[in-house]
C-alpha cells in the first residue's frame, strides 16, 4: 500500500519537482505516437473495500488495496478524485445529479492557478466521469494548492487544492 501511495507522491512532484509554470499538456496524450484513452469494459470481479489512510483538512487518502485515491467531498455528495491504479492516474469526477451514458465521451478542461489543461474524459457510469491517463505535470498542479477549475459534462467544478499534498504525505508517512 506504502508503495501505491508513494507512487501517488512522486507523479504529483512533491518528489520529483514541479513541472514549468504556464505548461499546456492533453491528459494522456502529450506522448507521440499515444491515442486518445479508450474506455474499458467494467470488471464484474467482486467489488473491494476501500479504508480511509490518512485524512488532511477535506482531503481523504483511500486505498482497496491495489488502487489508491486521494478524494475530497464537493457539495453533498460530489467528489473530485486522483486515483492511482497501476501506472495509470485519472482524476474522477462523481456527481450524483448527473444522468449520463456510459462510455459517453467528453471535451473537458482544467485550470489550476496559471497552467491549463484539456482532454478527453469518459462517463464511467451515469454518474461519474474520468480523465484518465493524466500527464505528470497535470496531477503535479494539483499538489501546488490554490484552485481547479474542470469543466467537463456540461458542469464547472471549483475546487480548493489547499492540503491535497499534505494528505499524501501523511499517508505516505504511516
Amino acid at each position: 500500500m506504502k508503495r501505491a501511495v508513494f507512487g501517488l507522491l512522486v507523479a504529483s512532484g512533491l518528489v520529483l519537482g514541479h513541472g514549468a509554470a504556464n505548461a499546456t499538456c492533453y491528459f494522456g496524450e502529450c506522448t507521440p505516437g499515444q491515442g486518445a484513452p479508450q474506455p474499458t469494459e467494467p470488471s464484474h470481479a467482486p467489488e473491494r473495500v476501500w479504508h480511509t489512510v490518512a485524512t488532511y483538512g477535506k482531503w481523504t487518502v483511500r486505498t482497496d488495496g491495489q488502487r489508491v485515491a486521494l478524494m475530497k467531498q464537493i457539495d453533498g455528495n460530489s467528489y473530485v478524485a486522483l486515483v492511482k491504479d497501476g501506472d495509470n492516474i485519472s482524476l474522477v469526477l462523481a456527481d450524483p445529479n448527473w444522468g449520463l451514458e456510459e462510455g459517453t465521451r467528453f471535451e473537458g478542461t482544467i485550470k489550476v492557478n496559471d497552467d491549463g489543461y484539456r482532454g478527453h474524459a469518459v462517463a464511467l457510469s451515469s454518474r461519474m466521469v474520468s480523465f484518465p491517463n493524466m500527464s505528470q505535470e497535470a496531477v503535479r498542479a494539483f499538489f501546488s494548492g490554490g484552485t481547479a477549475q474542470i469543466v467537463v459534462a456540461g458542469q464547472t467544478w471549483r475546487v480548493s487544492l489547499d492540503g491535497a499534498g499534505q494528505a499524501v504525505r501523511q499517508a505516505v508517512d504511516r
